[in-house]
């Protein structure tokens, strides 16, 4: 509705790349599944198991995994009334069918939030040119390392990032407003808001993946453990 709206007021841009970013495991490829897949006038749901995010996978691996390891681009058309065209008819239309139908179009570039996958993802929003980030914070993680360096690449290339909160029906309240607390801690330097940088609630980090692959243990702990 917000795009919607902004479309409305008057931008002279039919065409507008929305890089998404975050962490692994934020929801990234289901947020542009559901946005850019549906039929009989409705956007295509979530199992809440991932089967959503099948609709943008690209590998094999990826499917496997529920990881995205490439560059996927997916793109939503709205009419000159504003009107969402992917979900128009019985089966999903093509994206020539979108694009040659629409009168502006979004095209969302869905990355990987794995560490690995971190030059893919430099690529992606380097390369491609985005208008704007998407960065995607897992609400039942909060703001992780990956979250940060990728806030910080969007900074450093000047491309204005909004804050996405994803999973948010699966936290509590309190939870919630951690992770709130958490994004304007995030934010208050780029914003010029010293006063908001203070320690924030613990979360439930602890019950998340992490962002990196497990270091293996030190070698004197290996021996000891051997002994």
């Amino acid at each position: 509705m917000h795009i919607k709206a902004d479309a409305e007021e008057g931008m002279s841009a039919t065409d507008l790349r929305v890089a998404v970013a975050g962490n692994m495991d934020s929801g990234k490829s289901t947020l542009v599944a559901v946005l850019t897949h549906g039929s009989d006038g409705r956007p295509l749901l979530d199992n809440c198991r991932g089967s959503a995010r099948m609709a943008v996978f690209r590998h094999k691996h990826e499917i496997e995994s529920g990881r995205t390891s490439s560059i996927s681009q997916q793109v939503l058309g709205y009419d000159e009334e504003g009107r969402v065209l992917n979900y128009v008819g019985v089966s999903a239309p093509t994206p020539a069918d979108i694009t040659g139908a629409a009168s502006r179009v979004l095209t969302f570039i869905d990355m990987g939030g794995h560490e690995k996958y971190l030059k893919t993802t430099l690529y992606g929003m380097t390369c491609t040119l985005p208008d704007y980030v998407l960065l995607c914070i897992d609400a039942m993680c909060g703001v992780t390392r990956i979250t940060r360096e990728h806030l910080a690449v969007a900074v450093a290339l000047e491309v204005p990032t909004a804050l996405v909160i994803t999973k948010a029906d699966a936290a509590d309240a309190r939870q919630l407003q951690s992770v709130l607390q958490q994004l304007r801690q995030l934010m208050a330097p780029l914003l010029g808001n010293p006063q908001q940088q203070q320690p924030a609630t613990p979360t439930r980090q602890a019950s998340c993946q992490e962002d990196r692959e497990t270091p293996p243990p030190p070698a004197s702990t290996a021996a000891a453990a051997a002994g």
